[in-house]
């Protein structure tokens, strides 16, 4: 085999293997603040090193030696936006009080961007892309589904499986009558993060049923949907039904009657709910948010936002409560500047004239998540997910794919 063509090869077998190992969730941590020295451990006060981007890096590298050699170019409008991502990450190191941690943590946006690169390149075709990605998140959630149904861990430790049961502290959990179950990790960090994935890889089965004949949809989105509803992150149901909802997937008459019972429960529920440890805890949040954007519209660095939460707020913050703002537009702004999130709106903005129903549906999914959560842009895999999306949709937009 010519080595030009042996090279390609490897490329595209690393960049298939990075998609299969992107719910792996080893890694060694590489910086750490003092305050969690002493025995625990809080993912935004510290950085970590994932084997996945290992493979991530040895993906690109390879790819692009060999780009180099057949002297291949990407569009200019990509290399434009990933030019402009790359000097917004600069100058946020550059402005922040801790400029090395901001330069390690950077190394997880760079990873983010490589898969972009990856994509929109064809390392890989997008049919194929997109059946690794719902093949490996279909194995995850029926890993999630035996969790949940076990209410504790599987021994998948070795490939990055949390430690979980109703009895561990710390476990994300929820209760049901008079019972506390446990949520279903799969081998994320977090069932939020699960659920953002499982969302993903429902919607790009909806999207994209007539390029992936080889996969069933009819039997792996039943599969898919009971692992996303045992992860229980409301953030995520709701956000694949907007999903839905606008690619008619369900219909909103049918709908109306749920969403009015939600209501209801919401509204006869107000006093309770605001009151809320976690709901308060969100919203102290977002006024720190609010303070440190005002104070720094420039922004306090990458991974600064938990470093100087303290300074903005008069209570005495416990040491799980170092938690980035619960809103990834806003954390983009507190980090990267003012400047950064207008950027950000003004990229969405402009795909306001897709078409495609089921591409807007996605985005608008993508949207919702981002609006209450913070891991697209805070957490490894968030990012990574970000970065697979992205690509996907400028992937799709450039070179349309059956869809619906």
């Amino acid at each position: 085999m010519p080595k030009k063509k042996l090279l390609e090869l490897i490329s595209q077998r690393l960049f298939a293997l990075a998609i299969l190992t992107i719910p792996i969730s080893l890694s060694t941590v590489i910086w750490q603040n003092d305050l969690f020295l002493q025995g625990s451990h809080n993912t935004y006060a510290s950085v970590g090193l994932y084997f996945n981007e290992l493979i991530i890096f040895s993906a690109f590298s390879t790819g692009f030696i060999d780009q180099l050699i057949k002297k291949k170019h990407i569009s200019q409008k990509a290399f434009h936006g990933i030019g402009i991502t790359l000097i917004l990450i600069l100058i946020s190191i550059l402005i922040s009080s801790n400029k090395l941690i901001s330069a390690l943590s950077s190394v997880h946006l760079l990873s983010g961007i490589l898969m972009i690169y990856m994509i929109i390149r064809k390392q890989l075709k997008i049919n194929t892309i997109i059946k690794l990605f719902i093949a490996t998140i279909t194995i995850q959630a029926i890993i999630g589904i035996f969790q949940f149904m076990t209410q504790g861990s599987i021994g998948l430790g070795w490939i990055g499986e949390s430690l979980i049961s109703p009895e561990t502290s710390g476990v994300a959990k929820f209760n049901l009558g008079s019972h506390t179950l446990i949520r279903a990790y799969g081998t994320f960090p977090h069932p939020n993060i699960f659920a953002g994935f499982l969302m993903s890889a429902i919607l790009l089965s909806e999207t994209f049923k007539a390029n992936i004949k080889p996969i069933k949809t009819t039997s792996i989105q039943p599969i898919l949907i009971t692992a996303l509803i045992f992860t229980a992150s409301k953030t995520a149901l709701i956000a694949t039904l907007i999903a839905f909802l606008i690619i008619k997937k369900v219909s909103l008459k049918k709908t109306i009657p749920f969403i009015g019972l939600i209501g209801l429960a919401l509204i006869l529920k107000h006093e309770t709910i605001l009151q809320h440890e976690t709901v308060q805890e969100r919203l102290e949040y977002l006024i720190i948010s609010s303070k440190m954007l005002l104070h720094s519209p420039q922004g306090v660095g990458l991974q600064q936002f938990t470093e100087h939460m303290q300074s903005f707020t008069q209570i005495k913050l416990q040491p799980w409560q170092f938690q980035p703002v619960h809103n990834a537009f806003l954390l983009i702004a507190n980090e990267m500047g003012i400047w950064t999130l207008a950027l950000t709106i003004g990229v969405i903005s402009k795909l306001r004239n897709i078409k495609n129903k089921h591409i807007l549906g996605m985005i608008a999914a993508l949207i919702t998540l981002g609006l209450f959560d913070h891991y697209l842009f805070s957490i490894y895999q968030g990012i990574i997910l970000t970065g697979i999306m992205i690509g996907i949709l400028i992937q799709v937009k450039t070179e349309p794919t059956k869809s619906g």
